[in-house]
């Protein structure tokens, strides 16, 4: 079978990257070519893909390995309609975890065997694609909580930075100028007269 490897490090608590990835619902956020993963029992999952001329091969999965935090392995299930398996790797670095995907993949012949080559006809592209859209949303959920929790940014991470040092007073201030009153004390070259 063809096989995949590809990494990726996102600037995200492994813990953090672990749950989003074991959440296999997640997979259509960021993986072009999935449309739809409904989790069943037991560790298995069904998965549909996106494929040319409207099909939409579909195939079930189990889960083979889940070590929290560690790793997490996947194959098609016999009978299904493509033949799949995988394994990612989950390593932390600080508050950064570093993801290795191993994929490989059978397509079967016929009509659904050409839509799944279709789906997987740069592999190597679609994966690195696949993890850049991870990494982005994981790293821009992770920048939303700290600033929900409060968390003080970096200066390249601030939104709205330019009025993290003002005053309350100065805070109203803006506020009434906003609003059209003109406030007492406050140098306003747009209320300035001519």
């Amino acid at each position: 079978m063809p096989k995949v490897k590809q990494s990726i490090t996102v600037a995200a608590p492994v813990d953090v990257v672990y749950r989003a990835w074991h959440n296999f619902q997640n997979f259509p956020r960021f993986m072009d070519n999935i449309e739809d993963v409904r989790v069943a029992s037991g560790g298995r999952s069904h998965w549909r893909a996106k494929g040319p001329l409207g099909t939409a091969p579909e195939w079930d999965a189990e889960v083979t390995l889940d070590e929290p935090e560690r790793a997490i392995g996947w194959r098609s299930v016999h009978g299904s309609a493509t033949t799949t398996a995988g394994r990612v790797n989950f390593a932390s670095h600080g508050g950064e975890t570093e993801i290795k995907v191993t994929i490989e993949y059978e397509p079967p012949a016929g009509v659904v065997g050409g839509a799944v080559s279709k789906i997987f006809a740069d592999p190597e592209r679609q994966v690195d694609h696949d993890l850049h859209a991870f990494k982005q949303i994981i790293e821009d959920s992770a920048r939303l909580a700290r600033l929900d929790l409060g968390e003080r940014l970096d200066d390249d991470e601030a939104l709205g930075a330019s009025m993290g040092n003002n005053s309350e007073s100065e805070l109203e201030a803006i506020a009434d100028t906003n609003s059209g009153i003109s406030p007492r004390g406050v140098d306003d070259p747009a209320t300035r007269p001519g």
